[in-house]
């Protein structure tokens, strides 16, 4: 396992870089992940592919359906990675950060719900406000990835009164253990469901649920413990990427080839599990990883559109929607195509630039 791996080989590094992060550190590379995977995260709604048998019965693996299981579904985990990353550095240098960190999360989100229920819900009266679902879900649209980030981040604090009581290495050992059993419980929840005759309820198996994203509660301890000791500085990061590349491209296919199951369909919407996947956490640590690496650059145009990478996220479901709309009978002709992808993904970024420059978001 990735991260087992590195734990170990960390066990024998010396602490050459205990003060590395001194003060908060810009990763260039973020910037690339945010705009590629933003943008693979529009192309997975928008399915610029054309139709995949992901979200039917009729499944039957092909590279396209690799492409979107397994390269745009890395979007979240990757974002919620990096969220939790970064989290963890600031928290370092900036006191009293989780609570603002937790009250900048709150009203972004309730802003964004606020606008989604005006726009898109204002039919539906009360009743829908008091589902605690709809909550979770972020009304069922990508504004659920904030609801994650908000109970993560909560989780991730409480998690880290453990390591005042105990020292630095038993703490590791912890997490590490804690990072193999969330993954371990995550890919075979089915099974477990079963086990102890519990309910497949949404909270479980929907592809929001923030049990999900638990492994990268802990891989996020881990990576800072990484970056800090400058351990990935001190291998041969081209074979350690190819190395893991291989393992994720292995695990990615056996699961293709023997995780669909109805019952997966049926409760979470897609015929394999859409993020609680072993080869999703290896391939978020893969890139993960290969980013922190070392010191990259991003031009300044990159730069500009990673700055509006979360309002395209937020953005583009309420395009999509209005577009469906205000298209009528006409949407099915340009859905699923990559013109419908590149209009979604055009008018979301000068929204989303406007109203940043309008000091909105």
């Amino acid at each position: 396992m990735v991260m087992a791996v590195l734990f170990l080989r960390l066990s024998h590094l010396k602490m050459k870089n205990e003060n590395i992060v001194k003060n908060l550190t810009y990763f260039d590379s973020f910037d690339y992940l945010r705009v590629f995977f933003a943008l693979s995260i529009i192309a997975w709604h928008t399915k610029v592919l054309g139709p995949t048998g992901l979200i039917s019965s009729q499944f039957g693996f092909n590279f396209k359906d690799f492409i979107y299981g397994s390269i745009f579904l890395l979007g979240v985990p990757l974002f919620v990675q990096i969220s939790l990353f970064l989290y963890l550095l600031n928290r370092e240098n900036k006191s009293k950060y989780f609570i603002k960190r937790i009250l900048d999360l709150f009203f972004l989100y309730f802003f964004w719900m606020a606008a989604l229920i005006l726009i898109f819900y204002k039919e539906s009266g009360l009743k829908i406000l008091t589902k605690t679902e709809f909550w979770l879900s972020g009304g069922a649209t990508p504004l659920y990835f904030l609801m994650v980030i908000i109970i993560l981040t909560i989780l991730l604090e409480l998690f880290l009164l453990l390591e005042k009581t105990i020292d630095k290495k038993n703490f590791l050992i912890i997490t590490l253990f804690a990072l193999i059993v969330s993954i371990v419980a995550n890919t075979n929840k089915v099974y477990l469901l079963d086990l102890f005759a519990l309910g497949k309820t949404p909270f479980i198996m929907s592809h929001w649920s923030p049990i999900n994203f638990l492994p990268y509660l802990f891989s996020s301890i881990l990576f800072l413990k990484i970056y800090k000791d400058g351990f990935l500085k001190q291998i041969n990061i081209f074979k350690w990427a190819i190395i893991s590349l291989v393992v994720f491209l292995t695990v990615a296919v056996l699961e293709y080839l023997y995780l669909p199951n109805a019952l997966y369909l049926e409760n979470g919407g897609m015929i394999i599990p859409t993020y609680s996947r072993l080869s999703l956490v290896l391939g978020t640590c893969l890139v993960f990883s290969v980013a922190i690496s070392k010191d990259y650059r991003s031009s300044d145009f990159i730069k500009k559109i990673s700055g509006l990478t979360m309002g395209i996220y937020i953005l583009h479901i309420f395009v999509m929607n209005i577009l469906a709309g205000v298209l009528g009978s006409r949407f099915e002709t340009i859905s699923g195509t990559p013109l419908y992808f590149v209009i979604v993904t055009l008018v979301s970024l000068l929204i989303a630039n406007t109203l940043k420059e309008k000091r909105i978001i």
